[in-house]
Parts: structure tokens; sequence; C-alpha cells
């Protein structure tokens, strides 16, 4: 992209960034831009490096991380950390600008250590275990973002899943179905076949 278009889109970022009244995630910026999730993190990351903008990301006590963006001179930091930090018991992760470390206290830290210390559990996990949910860990959360739902949440109701007693024989149904969906030896089962796939994708 050339260097002025990049300006523009900055620009244009920024500005949209004046109108909110609070902190926004990358999906909102998605949503009022209708701009790519690339172009968005391409020019929040140049902001971020010209210090225009502050980006806080924050772990919520399900496991689910989100990143917030804002101006930094803004009020509303005061509010975001009595929102996220205190009430909903969020664990701050990076703050670029420290727009929001002001803000916490020592017995905030103490409690924030407290919750940290519950998460020993996972230095127990099986490394290849670890190694798996690693290597898959941006097609997780990009998946769990799609559905509204934290990553441990994805994870969660996958296994439960797969640890149905039932799974192994409901997969090889699917697979059936999804053969006969492309076969070109029964037009009639392949129509059967891509009705119950179509009326499959409109479950929730």
């Amino acid at each position: 992209m050339p260097r002025g278009n990049a300006d523009e889109t900055d620009q244009e970022l920024i500005h949209k960034l004046s109108k909110f009244e609070r902190p926004v995630t990358i999906n909102d910026l998605v949503e009022r831009l209708n701009w790519s999730r690339g172009k968005i993190d391409g020019s929040v990351t140049r902001l971020v490096e010209k210090k225009a903008i502050a980006v806080v990301n924050i772990s919520k006590p399900k496991g689910q991380r989100q990143r917030f963006i804002g101006l930094p001179e803004r009020a509303y930091w005061a509010s975001f950390y009595e929102q996220y930090i205190i009430d909903q018991r969020a664990i701050l992760i990076y703050d670029t600008l420290d727009v929001v470390r002001p803000f916490i206290t020592e017995d905030t830290v103490s409690i924030n250590h407290t919750r940290s210390k519950t998460q020993d559990f996972s230095e127990g996990i099986d490394p290849q275990v670890a190694d798996v949910i690693k290597s898959e860990l941006i097609r997780i959360t990009k998946i769990a973002e799609e559905r509204e739902i934290s990553s441990a949440q994805f994870l969660k109701t996958g296994l439960q899943q797969i640890l149905d007693p039932n799974f192994d024989f409901l997969a090889r149904i699917a697979l059936v179905v999804i053969n006969e969906s492309q076969s070109d030896i029964n037009p009639d089962t392949r129509a059967v076949a891509q009705l119950f796939l179509e009326q499959a994708s409109s479950l929730d």
C-alpha cells in the first residue's frame, strides 16, 4: 500500500475513534468502517508505533482476551478501568501508553496476583497438548471471535462433542452426507444430502 494511502487510512481511523465515547474493539471498527480486519490491524499497528492511539489488552476470568483501542487523552479510561478491571475482575495484559495503569492500586495488584496463582495448574499440562493448542491458537481465536465466544468456551464445547459416546458414529454419518452431497452417481441422493447440509448450516 502506498505511503499516502496508509496516512489517509490512519487519519480516517483516528477520526472514527474520536467519535466514540468509549474504547472500542477491532470488531467495532470493522462494523463501523466496513474495512477488513487486516486493514484495521495494519492501521492500528502504525498508530501504536506513532503513539497516536492506546491499545489495552485484558483477560477476562473465563479466559477470553479482548483488545480495546482508544485515544490516549480521553477521560473514558477511568470508567473502562472500573468496568473491566474492578467490576468484571479482568486482568491487565498490556497497556501500550499506560492509560489504565495510573488507576491500578496495590489492592488491585494483590487481587490479580491471587487470581494468577489459580492459573499455575497450567504448568502441569502435557507439553504435547500445550504445543497443539499453541500451534492452533490463531485458528481457535479467530473461530471463537466469529462465534462471539471465548477461546476457552470454544475448546470446551469441542471437547464435550468429541468425548460424547455418539461422536464417532455421528462423525461417520456426517462424512457420508458430505460425500453424497458431492457425488455424481445419484442426483436424487446428492440433492437430499445437500439439503441436510443446508439445514445443518442454518442451525445455531
